[in-house]
């Protein structure tokens, strides 16, 4: 990566990185290939395939389409006509488009909508009156981001025929209620059986409630709103329930129900009991739920969820109170609200709320009695991009997917267990020479019909060579059959069911034999896409089928295979799942073995445009004669010295990044890095980073000239909890750091950095300064990372390089250390159990109960005695470990307790959050409140007492103080040694003992908290 060594004075040079880069190149460079050879590459089919089913038992539920022969893409929102036989839906032309309504029957057979009305914007939601039979009145909530007051929200009102066909009277629009809103909008309405109208607000912004209306009442901004709509003055369209909880108070906009929302999507009344469930979206790692209760402060944007977020702004006037429930940004980015179920169809479901999530595809259920959580479960994971859950006209589900291209839809759920699929009951192959994709695994020999290709710009795969394949077994060799493949210009190309993607990784080459790592499945069924990795033998003669979990490989330095959660992570449905089945970079040739001919062509015959081939073999149809030829951009080889620099770094972070770094595409980071975004589009360049500065005193996203203060360089360069891309890699991309940090500088045309770069080199070759230098260098992020670089400088030797790799690793902050693990050995590196892992992994190894000790006593990593005493060790924050034999757990039930420490917990050890006058958070185990105040024991052991007229705000805390991910950091064989330790510890504090670390943990899961 060494910036000193490279002269950029003129950044557009062709640069050699070590393998080959791409970028962009103009239109009108359609490869054409050979048509001879093309003609001569076999049309056989794949009819081995043995790739059936899923390994993992399926969710409860599955999504099916409704309404099959209905077009309606992009759908927001639908409901039912009371009454009657028909749905109301709101859709968009496009995605974010102004918004259309429209009327269809609900029947299978339907197959065309008739629109009501057009918006302006976007619309949101729609309610119907109570007495609608009677008075007609339908409510809708939508965005005008072009009003001459400025954009806002607004509840609008029309009077409706009440029988078939259904028309809107367009003269009776009556606006109820409206509020600023340039983002975050809400809008989301439902009549409570109270029959007054509950509406939603957010905090109006696109960031992190610029305007800082969350906790203030004096804004209809950031709330559940609840108006009566039938009880109005002269002059006005709702008055104001007198039973709401801020009426009277000084100030506060007196429509509030509750606040401090951020984005809330959807909102619904329980038929029966009057529950009112609002769906909450929240910003950086947390997505909300909570049964809205009267006069509840929900806490954003003080808090997201129940994590504390900017601590410093101030407080509304009532005490924040925790989601019912959390989810986090792993399994849930985009929530959507639902409803509660009261259909026949599936009773286990009788009375459940309903919903789901917008990015993932997840549906959950959850039942409450108004008092606790009684039941919480994942019920389906499906590809639907879900925007509402509603009721059809016998009463049972229907789910909106908005998507457009002809996928948006309705949908509904069917039973797993009913389903008469034989797919899903077939043996799922557990070795690769089961899957039918080979005819000789050990040779790697594939099978008839599955073949091969390449792509323009390959991803990092930690160094392994990547070799790709694609099998369609329902593919035809008629040319006159329906096209296999759904053929886009812009993204990734849709693909049947049955489809199998496969990627074999390999290590080696020049001097070391080759070996393969591991294989990659993508496979597609019943429209959805499941990703599976198998594992190489040392023999190299088959593979097997990872743990869902995902494994290391003992024989290859410890290789560390993905979990299928990871795979799904990055092939999300934002990138249409295949990532590199697009034209962008699939436009190119190949050179194709001569098993996939069925007449040999001459030896220099066998390249072909990729393309050309696809069209050959049947996959899509479309018209590329010579005289017109597609005019479409590609990625490309940078090996021309034609093509600008900067096209080479956005072709590497379009390959790399910009599958999760596009709109919807996972987290909450706004940056987008699509090759197609223009640069000033990106949010990179000098943005302030949102999740983190790491240390960096002048830290940007992107730092023009100054890779060193930018965040985007530190991420690629780290192993550690930074580290970019998050999944799927354990090892340090140097050249591709190395591209991005000479891009970086060209945009600022800089060479403080460079010069800065070349002193550390000539520092660390220089004995009498060496060890200064270094400590210097350590002492803060940004020389850490100057530091980094320079190490890998050719000058410096290996000696120099290890002893500083070894002083580095020793740093006290994570954020410097993580810059260093780089230069360890992978071999040498702890396996780490990751943020999951299977239990057995653990439960499986045989602990020693001595070495167990000294990790309790000794490790920086785990810090158990931070909280927890043992004889005369540790702090007594935490349940005495000494005197934990009463409950007698077995070692799983003990295990579990150490991996999940917030199940539910004991008042003895809850922690308490307390908010002063000044502004001040602490946090701790409440020891006891009296006359003298509060007194909180803190994570150092200290007893601390706030006194009373001190105390703004106690709150219980959802959460344990013990760590979630307390093991993450540990081997399998530390983590079976601590568990042998603590399952040996006995009543005294002396003699062995069988408890818990955590008693509280021990207790049966609370579904509140996932």
């Amino acid at each position: 990566m060494h910036l000193g060594l490279t002269k950029l004075k003129s950044l557009s040079v062709t640069l050699v990185w070590g393998f080959a880069f791409a970028a962009i190149i103009g239109p009108g460079s359609f490869l054409r290939g050979d048509e001879a050879t093309v003609s001569k590459i076999s049309t056989k089919l794949w009819t081995t395939s043995k790739v059936h089913g899923s390994p993992d038992p399926p969710k409860p539920y599955r999504a099916v389409r409704e309404y099959a022969n209905l077009k309606m893409d992009w759908p927001i929102c639908v409901e039912r006509i009371p009454g009657s036989k028909s749905m109301l839906t709101i859709k968009e032309k496009s995605a974010y488009a102004p918004a259309s309504l429209h009327v269809f029957r609900d029947s299978r057979d339907v197959d065309s909508a008739t629109e009501l009305l057009r918006f302006p914007g976007v619309a949101y939601d729609i309610a119907f009156h109570p007495q609608f039979q009677e008075n007609g009145y339908v409510y809708f909530g939508w965005n005008d981001n072009k009003h001459a007051d400025g954009a806002r929200s607004q509840i609008d009102r029309y009077t409706m025929s009440r029988g078939a066909p259904y028309t809107l009277d367009k003269e009776s629009l009556t606006t109820i209620i409206h509020w600023k809103s340039a983002g975050h909008n809400g809008a989301a309405i439902a009549f409570g059986l109270d029959g007054m109208l509950y509406i939603t607000s957010g905090d109006g912004t696109v960031r992190r409630d610029t305007d800082r209306v969350g906790q203030r009442l004096d804004t209809l901004r950031s709330k559940v709103l609840r108006i009566d709509v039938d009880r109005v003055t002269d002059g006005q369209t709702y008055s104001i329930p007198k039973d709401n909880p801020f009426v009277g108070f000084p100030g506060a906009k007196e429509e509030t129900w509750c606040y401090g929302l951020r984005n809330p999507w959807r909102i619904t009344v329980d038929a029966k009991t009057g529950h009112v469930w609002v769906g909450n979206n929240g910003q950086d790692t947390w997505e909300q739920v909570y049964l809205a209760k009267r006069g509840a402060n929900y806490g954003w944007s003080v808090y997201e969820g129940d994590s504390l977020f900017i601590a410093d702004r101030v407080r509304g006037p009532t005490p924040i109170s925790p989601p019912t429930f959390n989810h986090h940004h792993s399994e849930a980015r985009s929530l959507t609200g639902g409803i509660v179920y009261y259909g026949k169809a599936f009773p286990d479901l009788y009375g459940a709320y309903l919903y789901g999530d917008y990015s993932t595809g997840k549906i959950w259920a959850a039942k409450h009695d108004g008092k606790r959580v009684v039941e919480h479960r994942e019920i389906a994971d499906t590809s639907l991009a879900i925007t509402c859950f509603a009721e059809d006209r016998n009463g049972e589900l229907l789910i909106a997917d908005h998507r457009g291209n002809g996928k948006g839809g309705f949908y509904r759920l069917q039973s797993t267990k009913a389903q008469t699929d034989k797919g899903h009951r077939r043996e799922f192959p557990r070795r690769l020479s089961r899957t039918g994709l080979f005819r000789s695994t050990a040779k790697h020999q594939l099978a008839d019909g599955v073949l091969p290709y390449a792509v323009n710009v390959p991803a990092w795969h930690d160094g392994a060579k990547a070799a790709r394949f694609v099998a369609i077994p329902q593919i035809s060799a008629d040319p006159a059959s329906r096209p296999a493949v759904a053929f886009t210009e812009k993204n990734a190309w849709n693909f049947p069911d049955g489809t199998v993607f496969l990627q074999t990784l390999t290590t080696g080459g020049q001097d070391r034999p080759t070996r393969r790592l591991e294989s990659r499945l993508l496979v597609k069924q019943q429209g959805e896409w499941a990703g599976y990795t198998y594992l190489w033998d040392e023999r190299q003669d088959d593979a097997v089928l990872a743990p869902r979990e995902g494994a290391a490989i003992d024989w290859a330095d410890g290789w560390k295979a993905p979990s299928r959660s990871e795979c799904m992570a990055c092939h999300s449905r934002a990138a249409n799942y295949v990532l590199g089945a697009t034209l962008l970079q699939l436009n190119r040739d190949f050179e194709y073995p001569s098993s996939l001919f069925d007449a040999l062509p001459p030896p220099t015959g066998r390249i072909a445009s990729q393309l050309d081939v696809f069209e050959h073999l049947g996959w899509f149809a479309l018209n590329w004669e010579d005289d017109d030829p597609l005019k479409h951009e590609r990625l490309a080889a940078a090996d021309d010295d034609s093509i600008p620099f900067d096209r080479h770094a956005r072709a590497y972070l379009h390959a790399n990044c910009a599958h999760c770094h596009v709109p919807d595409g996972g987290g909450n980071a706004k940056i987008v890095l699509d090759w197609k975004t223009p640069r000033n589009k990106m949010n990179l360049e000098g943005v302030k980073p949102m999740h983190g500065d790491f240390g960096f005193e002048k830290a940007q996203l992107v730092s023009p000239g100054r890779p060193y203060d930018s965040i985007l360089a530190y991420r690629m360069n780290s192993l550690g909890g930074g580290r970019m891309p998050r999944v799927g890699s354990h090892e340090v991309d140097r050249e591709g750091v190395q591209l991005i940090s000479n891009w970086i500088t060209s945009l600022g045309n800089s060479a403080d950095d460079v010069e800065s770069t070349a002193r550390v080199v000539e520092a660390l070759t220089d004995d009498s300064e060496r060890q200064a230098a270094v400590t210097r260098l350590l002492g803060t992020s940004r020389q850490a990372m100057l530091l980094a670089d320079a190490v890998q400088d050719a000058s410096v030797s290996y000696d120099v390089r290890r002893h500083v790799a070894e002083q580095a690793i020793q740093s006290g902050r994570p954020a410097i250390r993580d810059l260093f693990e780089q230069f360890v050995p992978r071999g040498n590196r702890t396996v780490r159990l990751g943020p999951s892992f299977d239990l057995e992994v653990v439960l499986s190894r045989k602990g020693n109960r001595q070495r167990g000790r000294r990790l309790f006593e000794s490790s920086t990593t785990l810090a158990c005695r931070n909280c927890h005493r043992s004889g005369k060790t540790g702090k007594q924050l935490g349940p005495d470990l000494s005197q934990i034999a009463k409950r007698k757990l077995n070692r799983r039930q003990l295990l579990e307790a150490v991996v999940q420490p917030s199940k539910e917990i004991d008042d003895q050890f809850a922690a308490y959050s307390v908010l002063t006058t000044n502004g001040e958070i602490v946090s701790g185990l409440k020891e006891k409140v009296d006359a003298n105040g509060v007194s909180v024991r803190l994570a150092d052991g200290q007893l601390r007492t706030i006194p009373n007229e001190q105390v703004d705000l106690l709150r219980r805390l959802a959460s344990s103080l013990m760590p979630d991910l307390l093991l993450k950091d540990l081997s399998a064989q530390e983590a079976a040694d601590l568990l042998a330790f603590l399952h040996g510890l006995s009543g005294d504090a002396t003699q062995p003992s069988r408890d818990s670390i955590c008693p509280e943990s021990s207790a049966k899961p609370s579904s509140a908290k996932k």
